[in-house]
């Protein structure tokens, strides 16, 4: 691949008005077909599987075009989630190659606007031939002859578009009414959606073409097109062009697109376009829109049986029969029949109701079926949970009580060393006497079979020992021996006693009592005395979300155990600084550093915003959401996460550590911790949102615990990789304990989905 697409951007080269080798391809990979679940699912659309011989259609669609005359770039525009589809589909070409990301599906006005925005900037007095990436055309030659007919039109003025001529009057197509009785090309008369059979029957007599679903045009056509019926759908389209970052997959649009109305291409334009044109066309062509439509794509025995897959047909016809590779099938005396076979599931339809897969695929989705996703359908959330508790108690618990624990001095360590196990000699943060003293605190409530009561005993008493301050409040680091070596107090260290307290409540009769007086602590010394919002923290930064972060999170573990009024009077009060300060009102991101009167930091501080931390308040904002039953913070949560998406690199698949305002990467490392939260955010999200969006939660979760996985893969059982370099390799460095606190929220969040699963199931 050029290093166009490795970028997502190329030079500016104007061309003259009239140059021939001005032509830019846009395929468009939007969608996923539900009617052809469950081969075609949100994760694995249907363009990127191979349907109707070996290839898959987009790759199929770009060899089709790659002979085009005055071809000079292609422009893919596609779900960011797919970006890994693309680039693997894509063939090798010797122009150039740009990936367009959409953060979210908008329709394909949007879509194609952006592509338009995208070659304005390039080369404004291109020309732009649009074609799906998931039809069915098997000859080449004559298509592109249309497209060429079609880009002659396209250069004297207008949108052209392929009419198809009908071989039966279908109700699967929207229809053309060509403005001219004889020739190739004319004016297009009328344009209408999708009708009934009935209506279908009357078209076809009336000498109304299939509307293939590809346009062509000159760059300034397209331009002045969407300036006049759909200028939000161009300024949204255009913003998200300029804000754009370039990734290793492509260039993921900015948040502005998001703003873009969800409007098909026909609506926004082509239905009341004055300067449409049509090109009759005679080829065979299929939108694949259906596994009907699939059937008579493929070659039929004698019986009209089309078999993809290993399959055994006895005395059976008119069947398509589909099995995925490992599979077998055994169909015997049907008639009509759709069959699949996935890995997953089995589904059988009449071929004649194949237009209702969707209703099948929306009462799925009602029943919280993980089926509807392919993502979903080698990730089994319970047994993966099952089989990272077992590590997690049998493993990674006892490793890190017996080496990452100093019991001669009551301590526990920092790291420890990656070839072995061994603890290092490294300083001891007071954070990670909280966070250790919390996981085994979780453990035994997990029910976890150790020492967990040593653990909590030996954590608090290594807080009170080696970490407590004549204020009652810990200095932030410690020598090896225990000794104190920067008595700084930070905010930051103190929240994880409180949250440690919160989950040895269980087990220690005093715990909320100590927690309070903790809290009264913090309040004294970090409580703003100007009688503004919130806290100040120690340190470069003053003014943060961080801090105020993990506090929000040690008071909703209060709040779900009953604590204090005092907790939940904490939460609120954080809630609205992160609502009204913290969450930039039109980026709808968390921000990291601010000056004192909340307002972003000067420089380049008040810029960074980090992925990770987007799904983790993402995830707090939608605990404090239900506690609270105000469903403003819900949103919040939703919109946090959003952006958190841009934040995952599409080509290793993993969230990197800090991008800027702008969204975009400032920084290829990815840290481990960034993988859990987006695994915690994705089951919280996934288990309390109703909609169709819920499904689409749990596919991300699948990914994130995927993208887990990978730093859990370390040599030494029961220690993990901290860091990826940009080309998916781990530093090889002390394992640091810190990382186990946001281990275990990710396999408990995985628990719960799991739980959430069944209980649906069960429900259905």
């Amino acid at each position: 691949m050029t290093a166009e697409s490795q970028s997502g951007q190329v030079a500016r080269v104007m061309s003259k008005s009239g140059d021939q080798t001005n032509i830019f391809l846009v395929v468009m990979c939007g969608g996923y077909g539900s009617r052809l679940w469950p081969a075609s699912r949100p994760s694995h659309p249907k363009q990127f599987i191979p349907l109707v011989g070996p290839d898959s259609l987009f790759r199929q669609t770009v060899n089709r075009m790659r002979n085009l005359k005055g071809l000079r770039q292609v422009v893919v525009v596609a779900g960011q989630r797919h970006a890994r589809f693309v680039a693997a589909e894509m063939p090798e070409l010797d122009i150039g190659i740009t990936n367009l990301l959409e953060p979210e599906g908008r329709g394909t006005a949007p879509a194609i606007a952006a592509a338009t925005a995208h070659i304005e900037r390039i080369d404004p007095e291109g020309l732009m031939v649009v074609v799906a990436s998931d039809h069915f055309i098997p000859d080449e030659d004559a298509f592109r002859a249309d497209i060429d007919a079609a880009v002659d039109a396209a250069r004297e003025g207008g949108i052209v578009t392929l009419g198809i001529a009908p071989t039966k009057p279908s109700p699967a197509y929207g229809y053309i009414l060509p403005g001219f009785a004889s020739g190739k090309v004319g004016p297009a008369e009328t344009f209408v959606e999708k009708p009934d059979a009935e209506t279908a029957a009357r078209f076809l007599a009336a000498g109304y073409l299939w509307n293939s679903g590809n346009f062509i045009a000159t760059v300034k056509t397209m331009i002045r097109a969407f300036e006049a019926k759909a200028p939000d759908v161009i300024a949204a389209a255009r913003r998200g062009i300029s804000e754009g970052r370039a990734t290793s997959g492509g260039m993921i649009l900015g948040n502005a697109f998001r703003g873009a109305p969800k409007v098909s291409f026909d609506h926004a334009i082509m239905e009341t376009s004055k300067s449409r044109k049509v090109v009759r066309s005679d080829i065979a062509w299929s939108d694949l829109g259906a596994w009907d439509a699939v059937h008579e794509a493929l070659p039929r025995d004698t019986a009209n049986n089309a078999v993809t897959g290993d399959a055994l047909l006895i005395d059976s016809e008119n069947c398509h029969v589909r099995v995925a590779p490992g599979q077998y099938a055994v169909v015997t005396a049907v008639d009509g029949l759709n069959v699949t076979v996935e890995d997953d599931v089995v589904f059988v339809s009449r071929l004649n109701r194949s237009q209702g897969v969707k209703s099948t695929v929306d009462e799925l989705r009602k029943r919280d079926r993980h089926e509807v996703d392919i993502a979903m359908a080698d990730f089994d959330a319970g047994a993966k949970a099952k089989e990272w508790s077992h590590w997690l108690h049998t493993t990674a618990l006892p490793v890190w009580w017996t080496h990452g624990f100093d019991h001669a001095l009551g301590l526990w360590r920092e790291s420890l060393n990656p070839n072995d196990a061994r603890p290092t000699d490294q300083n001891v943060r007071a954070r990670v006497q909280g966070r250790q003293t919390y996981v085994y605190a979780r453990a035994a409530q997990d029910g976890w079979a150790g020492p967990w009561q040593a653990a909590i005993d030996n954590g608090l008493s290594a807080i009170e020992t080696h970490f407590k301050g004549a204020d009652g409040l810990l200095p932030t680091l410690a020598n090896p021996d225990g000794t104190i070596a920067d008595d700084t107090t930070m905010l930051y260290d103190q929240t994880f006693v409180l949250l440690a307290l919160a989950q040895a409540k269980a087990f220690i009769d005093d715990a909320e009592a100590r927690a309070l007086t903790l809290l009264s602590a913090i309040e004294a010394r970090f409580s703003r005395t100007d009688d503004g919002r919130g806290f100040r923290e120690n340190g470069d930064h003053p003014w943060q979300s961080n801090a105020h972060m993990h506090l929000f999170e040690a008071a909703l573990a209060w709040i779900e155990i009953d604590g204090s009024p005092r907790w939940r009077r904490l939460a609120e009060d954080i809630a609205l600084l992160a609502r009204d300060h913290f969450i930039d009102a039109d980026g709808g991101f968390v921000r990291e550093f601010f000056q004192d009167d909340w307002s972003p930091a000067k420089g380049d501080d008040g810029k960074v915003v980090e992925p990770g931390h987007q799904f983790e308040w993402a995830w707090l904002l939608g605990r404090w959401a239900a506690l609270s039953k105000e469903a403003e913070f819900y949103a919040l949560a939703e919109r946090l996460y959003a952006v958190g998406l841009y934040g995952v690199d599409p080509a290793r698949g993993v969230a990197f550590d800090r991008m800027n305002d702008e969204l975009k990467p400032v920084t290829d490392r990815a840290r481990l911790w960034p993988q859990t939260e987006w695994v915690k955010a994705s089951a919280l999200l996934a288990q309390t949102n109703p909609s169709d969006q819920g499904s689409l939660y749990a596919a991300h979760l699948a990914e994130a615990w995927r993208a887990v996985e990978m730093y859990l893969g370390h040599p030494v059982n029961g220690l993990w990789y901290d860091k990826m370099n940009a080309d998916g390799s781990f530093e090889i460095e002390p394992v640091p304990a810190s990382s186990l606190y946001h281990i275990v929220g990710a396999i408990e969040a995985l628990e719960a989905w799991s739980t959430h699963e069944q209980s649906a199931a069960k429900g259905a």
